[in-house]
Order: structure tokens, then sequence, then C-alpha cells
């Protein structure tokens, strides 16, 4: 996933993302940023989740940067050369092998990262895009390290839903879809 590092101004921690949302997990931070708030919002289906939501949510995802460099603020775009990084799809594989995630359902919440990072995926399923719904950007299964599969989803970046006019109740149900297409095919999605 794609996630501008702003924290403190800090642009050289090469385990930032693991720090804060880290603390976040654990309700360190009551001051949640505006993509954390999106990103719960739109799980969750609900305008105002509690602090406890709030932490509950973020303890049962694992969340991961595609884009491994640190820019230094928002207006900052990654470069061609950090969406074709060589180390950045390796790195994921590893994630999912070492994760193993289940559902075995992943969210791609950016689609710059979707359309210019990751790669075609290991399996095709043309049903899937119909399932989730029309602004689910693809959907797809990738090999996971147990010789399963993960499926996938892009989605738009929370930061760009306010220009398209959707918020985070457009966006509840085809993340609902996703995890509930993951759960029904997740076992048959096997070597």
């Amino acid at each position: 996933m794609e996630f501008k590092h702003l924290y403190d101004g800090c642009t050289d921690d090469e385990h930032l993302t693991k720090r804060v949302f880290g603390e976040r997990a654990l309700g360190g931070l009551a001051d949640h940023h505006q993509f954390d708030k999106d990103i719960v919002r739109a799980v969750l289906g609900i305008a105002e989740p509690d602090s406890s939501a709030h932490n509950t949510v973020w303890q049962a995802v694992a969340f991961y940067n595609y884009i491994r460099h640190l820019l230094p603020n928002s207006s900052k775009r990654p470069t061609k050369e950090m969406f074709g990084d060589p180390e950045a799809w390796p790195a994921f594989r590893e994630v999912l092998a070492a994760l193993r995630p289940s559902p075995r359902c992943i969210r791609v919440f950016s689609k710059q990262v979707w359309d210019r990072g990751f790669p075609k995926f290991d399996r095709l399923d043309d049903e899937a895009s119909a399932f989730v719904g029309c602004d689910a950007d693809g959907a797809g299964w990738y090999r996971t390290g147990d010789f399963g599969f993960a499926f996938a989803v892009g989605l738009y970046h929370p930061s760009a839903w306010r220009r398209f006019g959707k918020g985070y109740l457009h966006w509840h149900p085809m993340i609902q879809k996703a995890l509930d297409y993951a759960h029904l095919h997740s076992d048959r999605e096997r070597l």
C-alpha cells in the first residue's frame, strides 16, 4: 500500500510505519491521522468509531507500504523509479509468506500503486470485480507462501475519496464484499 510518511516531520526513520501503526493499534496515539480514520470508518461502516473500535481494526490488519521510500510531504508523489523498485514486489511476497493472511484478503488503498506497481495476478478471477463492485479497480489472486492464494482488490486511496465525493459509506460495501469473497473462495484457492 502507498502511505506517505508524514510523522512529526520525520523522513529518515526506516521503522516509521511499524512504530506509528503499532502505537495506533495499542491506543498510543489519540490524535489519529485522517488516513487512519477513513480506513476504520470504511472497514466498520460507521461515522465516528470510538478509540476501542479504532484500535481493534488496526490490531486485526497488517499494514504494509508498497512504496518503500520516505517522502518529505503530502504533496510529493512517488517517482516512476519508486513504483518500479525491483525490491518492492519480492519484499511484498515475503510479507505474504510470513503472514499468511486470513481471511486471505489484500486491500490495496492506492490506485497509483495498483496501476503502476503491482504485477499481474497469479490467478485471474473474472467474477471477482463484478462481485466486489464497479469502483473496485480490478480483483484477482496472488500466490502466498503456503501454496495458497490471497484475494486482492484495488481501491482508491482515502485521500482521493473526497475528490470523488464518495466517503466511507460508498467504500464500506466493497471492502465488506472483498472480505466475503475471500471467505467464500479461500478454501478452494489452493494449489
